[in-house]
């Protein structure tokens, strides 16, 4: 009888220990999401993408918002994915990532798919 007293109080330790650990880590993870909203929450730029009406073509624009706190860049580009068609016979799609030329902020930054290309995706990138 002794040995399933001390067998029962050893789980209701290790259950203890358990729901603690995950206490913490839960807490952990809230004050990971907080600073990382109030990271964003300063940002020094805004960035737009639009899509060309012939669907090819990706421009990127960036412009200063705020000159307080956040994140900082000096230049922007446009990147799009395209799917390219390959071969004659078995046609299939290779995804291909295209950049733009790097832009200053203010200046619209643009860039094309290839021929024989469908663009999936263009989104800015930053540095």
């Amino acid at each position: 009888m002794a040995g399933f007293v001390a067998a029962s109080e050893n789980a209701v330790w290790k259950r203890t220990a358990a729901l603690a650990a995950s206490v913490f880590v839960g807490a952990a993870v809230v004050v990971a999401v907080n600073t990382g909203q109030a990271q964003a929450a300063g940002t020094f730029f805004k960035c737009t993408t639009e899509k060309s009406i012939a669907g090819r073509s990706v421009t990127s624009k960036c412009v200063v918002i705020s000159s307080v706190g956040g994140k900082t860049a000096s230049q922007h580009r446009a990147r799009a994915d395209c799917d390219m068609i390959r071969g004659v016979n078995s046609a299939h799609d290779v995804r291909v990532v295209v950049d733009g030329p790097w832009k200053p902020l203010g200046t619209p930054s643009k860039v094309t798919c290839p021929i024989r290309s469908t663009l999936v995706m263009g989104y800015s990138q930053t540095k």
